[in-house]
């Protein structure tokens, strides 16, 4: 499942093991008063963030639960998805990120 969504939103997995940011494969929206060079790698940055700033929250609100979960670097607001890509997109609907097709 293709997902697309501005370069504000962080969406994150929770495997057994370990945190992982996921890359988009392509962003196709920028804020324009964002004058920092955007790399996919590191758009935390660009928002005044690093990867502690966006797990930590996740970690303390969710307690680590397995799944999906999408960051809003932009206005510092966490979200728990679900377990699966079709939560994942259902919940940039329910936050009125993307629209249904």
């Amino acid at each position: 499942m293709k997902i697309i969504y501005p370069d504000y939103i962080c969406i994150i997995e929770k495997t057994s093991t370990e945190w992982r940011i996921k890359q988009p494969q392509k962003l196709f929206w920028r804020a324009p008063n964002n004058t920092l060079p955007l790399y996919r790698e590191k758009r935390e940055e660009a928002y005044g963030l690093d990867t502690k700033d966006l797990i930590l929250p996740l970690f303390r609100k969710f307690v680590g639960k397995l799944g999906f979960y999408i960051v809003n670097m932009r206005e510092r607001q966490y979200y728990y998805c679900g377990l699966t890509w079709q939560d994942v997109q259902e919940k940039l609907w329910e936050i009125g990120i993307t629209q249904r097709g």
